[in-house]
This record gives C-alpha cells, structure tokens and sequence, in this order.
C-alpha cells in the first residue's frame, strides 16, 4: 500500500504488478480477494491523502479498475481473461470459478461502495473534496459507469460550485463537472442491465451502445467467498 502513493510510476507499478499475479495464476492469490481488498481498503485512502498522493492513488486505481468494467460489459473477454483463471475461484484451493452471472452482482456492489464514498466525501468536500476530485478526474471513462451515479455526483458538484470560501476546490469540481457532462453518452442505465443474462451467451452492451436489453426480476447469487458481503 505505501508504494501506491509515492510516485505516479510506483502507482503504475503496483497496478501492472498485480495484473500480472493475476495473468500468471499465480498460486494462493486470490484475484477476486484483491479487487474486493481495493475497493473496500485501498479507494477510502482518500479521506486522508494528500494531494500528491491522491494523484498517485487515482492512477493506481484507474489502472486497477479498467479490466474490471471492460469483464463487466464483454462476456467472452470474461470467460477468457477472468473467469477461467485461478484467481477467480470462489475460494482459494477450489475447483469452482466465480461465474459471470456472480461477477456481475459483485461489480454492482463494488461500484455501489465506490459511489459511497465519493459521495461522502464531496458532500463534506471542506475536509475531503479536494483529494476525493483529485481521484474521480483521473477515473473519467472507468468510474462511474451508470447514469444515476453520474447524476447524483453532478448534484454534489453544483452545490460545491457557488461556495464561495474555498476556490481551489470550486475550480476543480468546476473540471469535474465538465469531463462528466462530456462522458454522460458513455453510460449506462443500470435497468438495462437487469436483464436475464443466465444462459445467454451474448455481449452485455458496453457503456455508449444504444441497444436495448430486457429487464429481468432474476435474482442472481454472490460468490460464496467473503467479497460478496459488503463490509463497512
């Protein structure tokens, strides 16, 4: 954790070091344990970072997050690059893989517990804000990926606009603001993607697309590994 937020190239590191973890299936790690551990540990840093290294943590996470939205919307890049290695098992030493059917619910909650944060921390933005935007700009195009979230952050962001006591933050929720206004044809809206994806074998549409998909009242089962509870 230290080495994330030393430098811009120490972040990078990290990300690129654990993907390759991941790719080599490298014995006892757990891929899916990792991912959780970030979401849940690694992105609240921001309540207490400096400017450098939120800077350096947004790198870090962008990097981290991107195969995980590319897995969440390609199904055949899932069953390829995470679904059929070793890190993707349901615990460690088990023969069973996370399914996509249970990816997708632990994505939903991993991105859920994100937009926790983020939203916490821009609505007492005198304390957080400033390393919270500083986090979020560098994720534009990875985080958010749903229309609602998109939505709710803009409303945040209006209100950090017309205070007056804190200019350097106003600028970069000003920045923000526009970067996430630029990005809204990329999301998507998360009714479009309850739909029964249990036997289909068919491309989740990606952020962007304009195709239409079923909703569907199916409830889908979490992993039976310790990530599919949401520890506060």
């Amino acid at each position: 954790m230290p080495r994330v937020t030393i430098t811009p190239e120490d972040a990078l590191f990290c990300a690129i070091f654990f993907k390759q973890l991941h790719s080599l299936e490298t014995t006892n790690f757990s891929s899916l344990q990792y991912y959780d551990r970030v979401v849940k540990d690694v992105f609240p840093v921001i309540y207490c970072a400096t400017d450098q290294e939120a800077r350096c943590l947004g790198i870090f996470l962008r990097a981290t997050f991107e195969p995980l939205t590319r897995w969440r919307f390609d199904r055949r890049r899932y069953d390829m690059e995470a679904g059929s290695k070793l890190g993707f098992s349901v615990a460690i030493g088990s023969a069973s893989r996370c399914t996509y059917e249970q990816y997708c619910t632990v994505f939903t909650k991993w991105h859920d517990k994100i937009t926790k944060v983020a939203l916490h921390s821009l609505s007492h933005y005198k304390d957080h804000g400033r390393a919270c935007l500083l986090v979020l700009i560098k994720l534009i195009g990875v985080y958010p990926i749903y229309k609602h979230v998109s939505t709710q952050l803009l409303g945040l962001l209006e209100a950090i606009q017309v205070q007056e006591d804190m200019k350097d933050v106003q600028a970069m929720a000003k920045r923000y603001c526009t970067l996430l206004k630029k990005s809204e044809d990329t999301l998507v809206e998360e009714s479009l993607l309850q739909r029964d994806i249990l036997g289909s074998k068919a491309q989740v549409p990606a952020p962007g697309t304009k195709r239409q998909a079923s909703a569907a009242n199916k409830q889908r089962r979490s992993p039976k590994v310790s990530l599919a509870r949401d520890q506060e």
